[in-house]
């Protein structure tokens, strides 16, 4: 299922540039073979520390670029749930 496998969209969003409905959920992609390229260098790890913080529902992203630098981004409310809400004007373009 394309629109809960991270790896696939995060590989998908990467080579459209753009994330959107049409391509979370578009099966065919993900036999893509550039799409499956760029999805063999993603890796998804549970973390008991972020399991242990529910209800929050907290997320953390590293990327490593080519130079070897390592970016994180420790996102501790996830868009959408009652600690981060969405607007109403972003709730009306995600329906």
């Amino acid at each position: 299922m394309p629109e809960i496998c991270l790896q696939h969209l995060l590989a998908t969003m990467l080579v459209d540039g753009r994330m959107d409905f049409h391509r979370a959920h578009d099966r065919a992609r993900m036999a893509d073979p550039q799409v499956l390229q760029v999805r063999e260098r993603i890796t998804l790890r549970g973390d008991d520390e972020l399991s242990r913080a529910m209800p929050n529902r907290e997320g953390i992203v590293e990327v490593e670029l080519a130079s070897g630098q390592v970016l994180v981004e420790h996102t501790r409310a996830v868009r959408g749930t009652p600690r981060n809400p969405m607007t109403p004007d972003e709730v009306q373009d995600k329906a």
